[in-house]
């Protein structure tokens, strides 16, 4: 396929694929994105179907996919409620103690089995500015975890694991291990970064819960050294 869309249940935007390959060979599927525009990034890799673990269950997923720049704004922007009123509640009407209003999306969500590793050059979130980030991890039963996050961060490199469960609200708890940043590169008051100097390393965690930034850094709490 060459220059078409691709509309997705719970996305507020279509995916644009400029070049992109599907195949079903032997029963199983995959995708080949040589160049695709989504969630404000140029999109590149493979995704394919793997085996289930058992015959009731939906078969596993491989991504192997390489973005230029992520901002967690724009991704606000295709995933989040504000975007689309409501979506969220009809998408994942548990969260809220809802009945189902739209049962094959939600289902739809709750089947995602999908494994895999993520490569971004950079990703933005506010003022936290990572490059060479690399993730490895999972997504299946509405719990997305991160056994693997690599990057480099103000000078230094930063290594992370990430819990994430959707229901029946959704909570976050991280884990970083900082090295070798340099204090001046911290996102804080240039009048202050200008009276420090040197680098540090130590260890971070932070947990949070809910849905939409303010409840997210109401609830945020962390400790470290």
């Amino acid at each position: 396929m060459s220059d078409a869309q691709l509309a997705a249940a719970g996305l507020n935007q279509p995916v644009q694929l400029q070049q992109a390959r599907l195949e079903w060979r032997s029963g199983k599927r995959a995708a080949q994105i040589s160049q695709a525009q989504g969630f404000g990034a140029n999109w590149s890799g493979n995704i394919s179907e793997g085996m289930a673990d058992a015959p009731e269950q939906a078969a596993a997923w491989n991504v192997q996919l390489h973005a230029d720049h992520l901002d967690a704004t724009e991704l606000d922007r295709w995933v989040g409620p504000r975007a689309r009123p409501g979506w969220l509640q009809r998408l994942l009407p548990s969260l809220w103690g809802g009945a189902a209003q739209n049962g094959a999306a939600s289902e739809l969500v709750r089947r995602l089995n999908v494994a895999g590793d993520l490569q971004v050059d950079e990703f933005t979130i506010e003022k936290l500015k990572l490059q060479q980030l690399h993730l490895h991890g999972n997504l299946q039963n509405l719990k997305l975890e991160i056994s693997d996050g690599r990057g480099q961060w103000a000078g230094g490199t930063i290594h992370a694991t990430m819990l994430a469960k959707f229901i029946p609200r959704p909570v976050y708890d991280m884990r970083a291990q900082l090295n070798g940043v340099a204090l001046s590169q911290l996102p804080i008051d240039p009048t202050a970064a200008d009276r420090v100097g040197g680098v540090a390393s130590g260890s971070i965690r932070l947990k949070t819960a809910g849905v939409g930034r303010d409840e997210l850094l109401q609830k945020l709490t962390a400790v470290g050294e």
